[in-house]
């Protein structure tokens, strides 16, 4: 028996056909294949490729995962945002490592940098935002983890500079 987890793709076609599909973690995880997932399987009512809604159940970056990304120049998580997907304390060291690998690939790591700026600006207390204390907390904990590692490739970081937003660069290079 197969133990692979199986992923939920949910449509609806303009027709007002549901239907459930079933991927396989690499199929959820990298929007391409899920495009080729979707082209290879048109509706079983109307054989049309065009959906009126479309959700799919995505697995959590691991490291398989991440080396698939890594690897592979086709494979993307999102075609946008990709930066916000990773961007979460669950993937720092992982970002950290690929940010410190000299052979990592460039265009990708790119994206570890963003990822990274990303995660410390979602840590900083902003003066326009509110936060109950529990979000306080948890973020002065996420920045005391995250600063120093990035303080430590401060250099590096301001290499990627014209790489990362603007808006993100603005606030983090006050503490970086």
């Amino acid at each position: 028996m197969n133990n692979q987890k199986i992923y939920l793709l949910k449509r609806v076609c303009k027709y007002g056909n549901e239907e459930i599909l079933y991927l396989t973690k690499e199929e959820a995880a990298f929007e391409p294949l899920q495009d080729a997932f979707v082209k290879k399987n048109p509706c079983r009512k109307c054989g049309k490729l065009k959906y009126d809604s479309m959700s799919i159940e995505t697995p959590e970056i691991d490291d398989e995962l991440f080396a698939l990304w890594r690897d592979n120049d086709e494979y993307y998580f999102l075609q946008q945002d990709e930066d916000l997907l990773l961007a979460k304390m669950s993937h720092l060291n992982r970002l950290l490592t690929a940010f410190d690998d000299e052979n990592f690939p460039s265009e990708k790591k790119i994206v570890v940098v963003n990822a990274l700026c990303v995660l410390l600006f979602d840590n900083l207390k902003l003066p326009k935002e509110t936060y109950t204390d529990e979000q306080n907390a948890q973020m002065q904990e996420n920045k005391a983890i995250l600063l120093p590692k990035l303080q430590k490739r401060r250099e590096k970081i301001i290499a990627y500079q014209d790489c990362i937003w603007d808006y993100v660069w603005k606030e983090i290079k006050k503490v970086l």
